[in-house]
C-alpha cells in the first residue's frame, strides 16, 4: 500500500486517465504475470506526457508559491509507511524513505528504500501452509509530470522467508531460505479536476513472485483553499494481489486526513476482501489498512 500528497504543479493539458484505465483492466485480468509489462508501457506514455509544461496554481497547498512561468519538479524527501491486513490470515506492512531530486522541469530523479512483511496462509496438498516473509528493497527511476506525473522505479530486493507447513496428521515442519531478486514498480497520478486525484500503482517481486496493483480515487471535501491546517478527503479503491499460493481481489473506501503545516498524510481504508487458491475453499470477508505520508523539502 502506498500514499502520497503532490505539492506542486497544475494539472497538465494530457491526462494519463485512458491509459490508467487500460493498464489496470490488463493487470486486473492476469495481475500475476503481466506487471512487467505494464511498466514498460507506463514509460513509453510517461515520455510523450512529460513534454507538457506544468506550472504552479494557487489551488495548490501553502508550500507551493504560485507563480506563472515553468518550475522545475521539487527536490524533496519523503517518509511512507503503511499496514494492511484481513481475517484469512493475509497481511503486509512497510517503512521507507525516499528522495526525489529534479533534472529539468517535469523531470526527476526517484530513488526509495524500504523494510517490508509479507505473510499469508494457504491449504495445500501437504496442509495448512503459513507464509513469513520480511524484507529489504530498494529501488530508484524516473518521474515525469509535475502534479499529474508517473513514476517508474527498479531496483533489488532481499527476502528472509520461512514456510510452514501443518499437516492435518503428523508432524509440523518448516522451511526457511534467503531470496535475492527484483522489484518492478509503477506509480500513476492523475487530476481530473482541482480538488480530484486518480492513483494507480502496481509492483511485482521476483522474491515472492507476488504482484500488487491498486487504482483509487480520492475527492478533497474540505478546504478548498488550503487556508485551513486540515485537509479531508475520501475515495474509492480496487486492488488485485497474489502469486501463485494465492490470489486475492479487494474493494473498498478510504479517507484521507491531511495536516497541511506539518505536509503529513493519514489514510484509513477498509473494505471487502476475496481470496482463492488452487486447493481448498476461497476465504472472504473485510480488510483494514492505515497509511502515512510526509513529505519532507
Amino acid at each position: 500500500m502506498r500514499t502520497s500528497v503532490t505539492y506542486s504543479g497544475a494539472r497538465s493539458r494530457h491526462t494519463p486517465a485512458d491509459l490508467l484505465a487500460a493498464c489496470f483492466f490488463w493487470s486486473f485480468m492476469n495481475p500475476f504475470t503481466r506487471s512487467l509489462h505494464v511498466v514498460v508501457l507506463l514509460l513509453f506514455a510517461a515520455t510523450a506526457w512529460a513534454q507538457t509544461p506544468v506550472t504552479t496554481t494557487s489551488q495548490s497547498p501553502p508550500a507551493t508559491v504560485t507563480v506563472t512561468t515553468q518550475t522545475p519538479a521539487a527536490d524533496a524527501f519523503e517518509l511512507l509507511g503503511g499496514y494492511e491486513g484481513d481475517t484469512h490470515g493475509s497481511s503486509y506492512g512497510f517503512l521507507g524513505v525516499g528522495l526525489i531530486r529534479s533534472i529539468r522541469t517535469d523531470l526527476a530523479w526517484v530513488a526509495r528504500g524500504t523494510v517490508n512483511f509479507l505473510a499469508y496462509e494457504f491449504e495445500s496438498l501437504d496442509g495448512l501452509t503459513e507464509v513469513r516473509s520480511p524484507g529489504l528493497g530498494a529501488a530508484a527511476g524516473l518521474q515525469f509530470g509535475g502534479k499529474n506525473f508517473v513514476r517508474v522505479l527498479v531496483g533489488p530486493e532481499v527476502k528472509w522467508r520461512r514456510v510452514e507447513i501443518a499437516p492435518m496428521n503428523g508432524v509440523s515442519r518448516s522451511v526457511s531460505d534467503t531470496r535475492v531478486g527484483a522489484t518492478l514498480g509503477a506509480e500513476v497520478v492523475a487530476n481530473p479536476t482541482a480538488h480530484s486525484t486518480v492513483m494507480g500503482l502496481v509492483n511485482y517481486g521476483t522474491a515472492d513472485k507476488y504482484t500488487w496493483a491498486r487504482l483509487g480515487f480520492k475527492q478533497q471535501l474540505t478546504n478548498h483553499d488550503w487556508q485551513a491546517n486540515t485537509t479531508w478527503s475520501a475515495g474509492v479503491e480496487g486492488t488485485v494481489q497474489g502469486n501463485d499460493d494465492i490470489r486475492s481481489v479487494q474493494l473498498g473506501g478510504m479517507v484521507e486526513v491531511t495536516l497541511v503545516p506539518q505536509a503529513l498524510s493519514l489514510q484509513f481504508r477498509g473494505g471487502y476482501k476475496r481470496s482463492t487458491f488452487d486447493v481448498g475453499p476461497q476465504r472472504s470477508g473485510p480488510y483494514f489498512g492505515v497509511g502515512f505520508y510526509k513529505r519532507l523539502n
